[in-house]
């Protein structure tokens, strides 16, 4: 099964203001008579919430909300999202020099997140401007 990839048109890059990443909680607590509750793990995958800002002219809107209805059915189905602390990272080898391809351009690191957002918290705009508009999204990082 193939999941859609995040539009090319749109920013492929969540705006630093706003944006949030944070490790999986797969934990959770025994309550003790005393002390401390004891700790355990839950499961072995959980999802991971990332929380983000997108600027976007009225145009680019109209292409979200496309995306949002059309090819991710209102939100349901996961989509490709770019990795937002691995993408285009440059790779090095073991001194720290990059490492470059035949034409002597650096090489990138390309990663991707399988991603579905969150319920109840599909994108919701402000207006910046009368041209630009600001997104927020949350997503969760399939396991």
């Amino acid at each position: 099964m193939s999941h859609p990839t995040w539009p090319s048109e749109l920013p492929q890059w969540l705006r630093v203001e706003g944006y949030s990443n944070e490790l999986p909680e797969t934990r959770m607590t025994t309550p003790m008579e005393v002390g401390p509750g004891k700790l355990r793990r839950r499961s072995s995958l959980a999802a991971v919430p990332v929380t983000g800002r997108l600027v976007l002219r009225r145009g680019d809107l109209a292409r979200l909300k496309r995306f949002w209805f059309e090819e991710i059915d209102q939100g349901i189905s996961p989509f490709w999202f770019p990795d937002q602390d691995a993408m285009a990272v440059l790779l090095t080898d073991g001194q720290g020099r990059r490492l470059r391809n035949e034409d002597g351009r650096g090489l990138q690191v390309s990663a991707w997140w399988l991603v579905q957002f969150v319920v109840g918290g599909q994108p919701a705009w402000s207006a910046r401007n009368r041209v630009l508009r600001q997104v927020d999204i949350n997503l969760n990082v399939l396991p």
